[in-house]
């Protein structure tokens, strides 16, 4: 790479410097922590292993070096993260850890890092002050957060429904979707909403594997919650990086929420406004109660 010294380099100067990981490098240590990771999750087929009473075999590297029709030494690189896979080995590895659409399409998406955009022209910074205006417009319970979860912005019916999720330290909706009671109370399956919810962070962070803020999210998140640390461990992954909170209980009624998502330049990237729909059995009286 121009400008960088090569590892001889850096060994021949008096000061021991490291090379900023790339891009490239870090989708390669996701991609293989995640496949190490379902490897480990997938039983081996018993025919011809030796039973092991109370105990369920797994997957070793050479059996899905075999399966994947590669030899073990290259599937052993790509798990241990020291190179990402070409599309024969991505097609092997898939078909040897029998990966769901969803799953072969992220492992592509791993092993092929977007290259840097060449520059244009930033989206037009939207101001929280505009954000919270416009939300404050909703006669329903509404709510904005940024790329990173953040809310920035709630209006009176959300701060009455949800106090917690309006608290003036800007709360974060993933920190709060694990760790606070009220979530678990007004979210409607909450256990299917979590998965789907853990497997789009997942995809969001293999599309930005150097992002730091969203690492030290994950890391918070997966040391306050243990359910957050167990979905991230097991795996799961969804086909969309857009957060979604699917249904809410609200007042006996099952609420619908929609999204907007406006286009925002600076480091809060875009914008996501979310309103509860009322519901068609409640009326208007459902929103007088709320305002």
């Amino acid at each position: 790479m121009p400008g960088v010294p090569n590892t001889a380099e850096y060994r021949r100067g008096r000061v021991t410097v490291a090379p900023e990981p790339s891009a490239t490098t870090a989708a390669a240590r996701t991609l293989g922590t995640w496949l190490r990771t379902l490897r480990t999750a997938t039983p081996a087929d018993p025919a011809g292993a030796a039973a092991v009473p109370g105990r369920r075999r797994r997957l070793t590297q050479v059996e899905v070096a075999r399966a994947a029709e590669v030899t073990p030494r290259a599937y052993q690189a790509v798990e241990q993260g020291h190179r990402l896979p070409g599309p024969r080995l991505i097609a092997g590895i898939a078909h040897a850890l029998d990966m769901t659409a969803v799953q072969r399409e992220y492992l592509r998406r791993l092993a092929s890092p977007a290259p840097p955009t060449p520059a244009s022209a930033p989206a037009p910074y939207i101001h929280h002050d505009t954000i919270r205006t416009l939300v404050a417009q909703f006669a329903c319970p509404a709510f904005a957060y940024d790329r990173l979860w953040q809310v920035i912005a709630t209006n009176d019916p959300m701060t009455r429904l949800v106090a917690d999720l309006a608290a003036p330290d800007a709360p974060n909706l993933l920190l709060w979707f694990f760790t606070s009671p009220t979530a678990r109370q007004i979210v409607v399956d909450w256990p299917g909403a979590a998965t789907d919810l853990m497997g789009q962070f997942r995809h969001l962070y293999a599309l930005h594997p150097q992002d730091p803020a969203l690492a030290d999210i994950l890391t918070h998140l997966v040391a306050v919650s243990t359910e957050a640390s167990a979905l991230w461990d097991c795996g799961v992954v969804a086909g969309e990086p857009a957060p979604r909170l699917c249904r809410m209980r609200i007042d006996g009624h099952i609420v619908e929420i929609i999204t907007v998502y406006l286009r925002s330049g600076g480091p809060q990237g875009p914008i996501r406004v979310a309103c509860f729909l009322p519901p068609a059995d409640a009326g208007a009286a459902w929103t007088t109660h709320l305002g």
